[in-house]
């Protein structure tokens, strides 16, 4: 087995692990206790731990959006 064939099952168990991380810590309500909302659109959870997939996965924000990803949100979503 290659490395490469193996990148998208390290990449799941990655998010996997986030999502778990995420629900035990309640980090949504954390985030609601420290003000961080938004008045429309993607939450701010998510926005938050798409983030922190990608720290974690090695990528960045600029690679990933300049490659045209139609997972995540799109660029102002984040500046905002």
């Amino acid at each position: 087995m290659d490395r490469l064939s193996q990148i998208p099952a390290i990449e799941n168990e990655l998010f996997t692990a986030t999502d778990v991380f995420f629900k035990t810590f309640r980090v949504g309500k954390i985030l609601k206790q420290s003000n961080a909302y938004k008045a429309k659109g993607i939450q701010v959870v998510f926005i938050f731990q798409y983030l922190f997939k990608l720290i974690f996965a090695g990528r960045s924000l600029y690679m990933d959006l300049k490659c045209g990803s139609d997972i995540g949100p799109r660029k102002d979503a984040f500046y905002r």
